[in-house]
């Protein structure tokens, strides 16, 4: 069963893959079609050209199998952009069997391998980890957010042998560069030592791979300042791995760390790692290769995990960390600075930035706040938090990204209820109501091209639907609801929607373990099932829309596209 809150939970596969290097060649054009977390930075995702919204969806559905974790599969909304060539291209985060992979689909063939030999993507991370953090598509490049196992030793892969970044230590022993790999002979005891700055990650791992030569035996034994903190018997003459976990790390502070292999004989040794569990920034430069090159924005110094859409706005991305450091974040994309805010004892989920012309930038929070920060001077200057249990004693977590239309915020708590805030021009917000929702709220609202607002809501993983309403002509004033679609599940997924003249057709997912997509239309006094597809499993995450193609994925990491 899934978690409606994902706490990171860590495979590292048997071989660890160390580093990643792609060759690129620019092959063309990107144009964003659905750049960002429902849709651009407003989040109002309102699709603009035609989708499918006929009755029997067969004829009008493909979908991609990509690699299958144990549970999490794919937990974040893609982003939807074309190419000059005319493709339709949807690119999905997720969690694959042993690592974090990034896929990039065909819209019209999603079955075409792009990304990978078996189509399944390219690895982005070395561990398989809930991702929550829907990527940001900005033309050529696509910045994503990732939590996960970052190496935190230099020159950890010993490449070719070089022990450059270690400081080695023989006893009887000597220590050589032959076959690409380090080699260890003699009968006493050889060791490779450095000193490591840990951050505020989670969690540590060690890890190493060696290989005796005929009649050789060997332990490997790993030091943290003097204190053992692994071991490994050493057998055989295949590869014989050490991956294990660390729980005697004091989170954050110098390490020196030894890798010790005691030994009768000689033996390979083909890497020593230590990794920090934390989250990183990184940016394909250029998705129309196919061959994409990945760079890393940010340290695994930030701990906890990123479980926020990605925000980029001009020169500016923006997110949020759960657990860990706690934080909100100012990336400098001409440099990577960072600028932090850190409220006391508060966390961020699933809570994306909203950014204005008015030079603040707005995010909710679990301690039911909403805090605008200035851009300009992100880490010192912003407006009076606003507490959102001085209106509602029950708001709960804000666990809605925020969303703008004609200068109004509006959003959901798990307390139940749906508000609406007026952007004044000095950044400050202005409370205009609060609506009561039938259950708890994760989803962010959508208003169509016909003043109606859609939003999702959940109770469990059993029961849940779509709450609709009619804004007033003076948005001041509270909507007037305008019924429920209450049979099929729960719904803690952003809704997006299309219009044809004065019919708005809904379009979003259930999480529960027969979730699916749905279609409705309402014309502004009931919902009419259109379509769903068929029952498969927790799809947590909405749809993304481009080109007449609507896209999700679910916990079995299916991508499902329907096309008009």
């Amino acid at each position: 069963m899934k978690l409606r809150e994902k706490v990171s939970a860590v495979a590292i596969a048997s071989v660890v893959v160390v580093g990643m290097t792609f060759s690129s060649f620019a092959t063309g054009t990107n144009t964003a079609l659905w750049g960002a977390f429902q849709k651009d930075n407003t989040h109002n995702g309102v699709i603009e050209t035609e989708t499918y919204t006929g009755g029997n969806i067969s004829g009008h559905i493909s979908k991609k199998d990509l690699e299958r974790a144990a549970w999490s599969g794919i937990d974040s909304a893609p982003v939807i952009g074309t190419e000059g060539t005319g493709k339709t291209y949807a690119y999905c985060l997720y969690s694959g069997t042993s690592t974090t992979k990034l896929a990039k689909v065909d819209c019209e063939n999603p079955d075409n391998k792009v990304w990978g030999d078996d189509g399944n993507g390219i690895t982005v991370t070395n561990s398989s980890s809930f991702q929550l953090s829907t990527p940001a598509l900005v033309g050529n490049s696509l910045y994503f957010g990732t939590t996960g196992f970052g190496q935190m030793a230099s020159n950890a892969d010993l490449a070719d042998g070089s022990t450059s970044g270690w400081e080695k230590s023989t006893n009887n022993t000597t220590i050589s560069a032959e076959g690409g790999y380090v080699k260890v002979s003699g009968n006493g005891t050889a060791s490779l030592a450095q000193t490591i700055t840990l951050g505020q990650g989670k969690g540590n791992r060690v890890t190493s791979a060696i290989k005796l030569i005929d009649g050789s035996s060997a332990t490997l034994k790993v030091y943290s300042n003097e204190d053992e903190i692994a071991t490994k018997e050493i057998s055989g003459t295949d590869w014989n791995y050490l991956n294990q976990n660390v729980s005697s790390f004091t989170i954050g502070g110098n390490y020196e760390i030894k890798f010790e292999l005691t030994i009768n004989g000689s033996a390979y040794i083909d890497y020593c790692s230590v990794y920090e569990e934390g989250l990183q920034i990184k940016k394909i430069p250029d998705v129309t290769s196919d061959t994409p090159t990945i760079e890393t924005l940010t340290s695994t110094e930030l701990g906890g995990q990123i479980d926020t859409p990605i925000v980029v706005d001009g020169n500016y991305l923006y997110f949020g960390t759960y657990t860990g450091g706690k934080s909100y974040y100012q990336l400098n994309l001409t440099n990577n600075t960072l600028k932090t805010f850190t409220p006391s004892s508060d966390n961020f989920y699933w809570a994306g930035a909203l950014t204005n012309t008015n030079g603040y930038v707005y995010f909710g929070s679990d301690n039911s706040k909403i805090y605008g920060r200035k851009i300009s001077n992100f880490d010192a200057e912003g407006i009076t938090p606003i507490d959102l249990t001085t209106y509602a004693s029950d708001a709960g977590q804000v666990r809605s990204t925020l969303m703008s239309k004609d200068g109004y915020m509006y959003f959901t708590t798990k307390g139940g209820y749906l508000w609406c805030f007026k952007i004044e021009s000095n950044g400050n917000l202005t409370h205009k109501w609060h609506e009561k929702l039938p259950a708890a709220s994760t989803s962010t609202p959508v208003i169509s091209d016909n003043d109606r607002l859609y939003v999702g809501y959940y109770s469990g993983f059993n029961a849940g639907g779509v709450k609709g309403f009619k804004l007033a002509d003076n948005k001041d004033n509270a909507p007037t609801a305008i019924g429920s679609i209450t049979n099929k599940g729960p719904v803690q997924s952003s809704v997006v929607v299309y219009s044809e003249s004065t019919t708005d057709y809904i379009y979003f997912t259930t999480n529960s373990s027969t979730g699916a997509g749905y279609c409705y239309s309402n014309t502004g006094s009931s919902f009419t099932n259109k379509w769903e597809t068929a029952s498969d499993t927790y799809a947590l995450q909405g749809m993304a829309s481009g080109n007449g193609y609507l896209v999700f994925g679910n916990d079995h990491s299916v991508i499902e596209v329907i096309k008009k």
